[in-house]
C-alpha cells in the first residue's frame, strides 16, 4: 500500500473524518485528501504525528511491509569481537554479514554479531562461539548481556540488579564476581542482550 492508502486505511479504523484528522494533526481536511489520493505526501514531522496516532511504525505507514514476503534469512553484521574474560569490545571492527534465519528475530530491533574471547562464561558461553545481541541500553535482572565498563572493557556476564548495585557474575566459578554500587553503577553500560549462542561443532 502506498502511504496515502496506509492514512485512510487507518483513518477510517479509527472513525475518523478527513477534516477530524486534519484538526487533530493541526492541518485543513483538504490536506488530508490530498494525501490520500496520493496528490502529496506529508512531512516527516506529520508523519511521526500520524504514526503516534494511529499507533502504529512510521515504517508500516510509509510502505505497508504486511503486504510483502518476508525475506527467510537475514544477514546480520559481525562486529568486532566480546571478551568473556579479560574484556575487550571492538566496536569498530567489521568483518562481514552472518545469515540468521529472520524468524528469530524480533521486528524492528537491531542486531549485531560477537564472537567471544576468554572462558569466564564457560561452559554456557565458550571461547569462539558467536553471539547474536540485541542491541539495547538495558537488560532484565538475571539476563545474559554484553556490558561495557568504563567505557573500555567489553564483557558478556549474567546481569543482576538490586536497588543500588550492578552484579556480574560469571558462569566460571574461577572468575568472582564484580560488584557496582553507589555512584560506580554509572561505570557499566549495557551494549545489549544475548539472544543466541551459536557455536561450531
Amino acid at each position: 500500500m502506498s502511504i496515502g492508502e496506509n492514512i485512510k486505511k487507518h483513518r477510517l479504523t479509527l472513525g475518523l473524518t478527513q477534516d477530524k484528522l486534519g484538526e487533530l494533526l493541526g492541518v485543513t481536511g483538504k490536506a488530508v485528501s490530498t494525501w490520500e489520493k496520493g496528490i502529496k505526501i506529508p512531512r516527516m514531522p506529520i508523519i511521526t504525528r500520524l504514526a503516534a496516532l494511529f499507533e502504529v511504525p512510521k515504517s508500516l505507514l510509509i510502505d505497508d511491509e504486511s503486504d510483502k514476503k518476508r525475506d527467510p534469512i537475514v544477514h546480520i553484521p559481525l562486529v568486532g569481537r566480546v571478551a568473556a574474560g579479560e574484556g575487550c569490545l571492538a566496536e569498530d571492527d567489521y568483518d562481514g554479514y552472518e545469515p540468521v534465519p529472520a524468524d528469530i528475530l524480533t521486528p524492528d530491533e537491531k542486531y549485531i554479531f560477537l564472537n567471544v574471547k576468554g572462558d569466564s562464561m564457560s561452559p554456557k558461553i565458550e571461547e569462539g562461539d558467536r553471539l547474536l545481541v540485541q542491541l539495547q541500553p538495558s537488560v532484565d535482572s538475571g539476563s545474559f548481556a554484553v556490558v561495557v565498563i568504563d567505557d573500555e572493557d567489553g564483557v558478556v556476564k549474567k546481569v543482576c540488579y538490586t536497588a543500588d548495585r550492578i552484579k556480574l557474575i560469571s558462569e566460571n566459578p574461577y572468575y568472582p564476581p564484580r560488584v557496582f554500587s553507589g555512584p560506580d553503577v554509572t561505570r557499566v553500560r549495557v551494549v545489549g542482550l544475548v539472544k543466541y549462542v551459536f557455536r561450531k561443532l
